[in-house]
């Protein structure tokens, strides 16, 4: 039997606003734009650390403005 020394527990989550925003880059534009016309924005919950991240019109504007022809597109 091998015995190790013992690790601290830390809790980490690797979640941020930019990660969100990748990830609606990979959704069809008429999926987001139906989801803003009905709520108004898209909040899209974390549900490791229970954050929140709020992307209203104006934010997805810039997103897909800020796209590059290297993002992947995935349908």
């Amino acid at each position: 039997m091998t015995v190790y020394d013992p690790q601290d527990v830390e809790f980490k989550c690797t979640c941020s606003r930019e990660r969100c925003a990748d990830a609606l880059k990979t959704l069809p534009d008429e999926e987001v734009d139906s989801i803003l016309a009905e709520d108004g924005e898209i909040d899209m919950h974390c549900d490791y650390c229970g954050n929140h991240y709020l992307f209203n019109a104006m934010d997805i504007a810039e997103i897909r403005n800020n796209a590059s022809p290297a993002d992947p597109q995935v349908h």
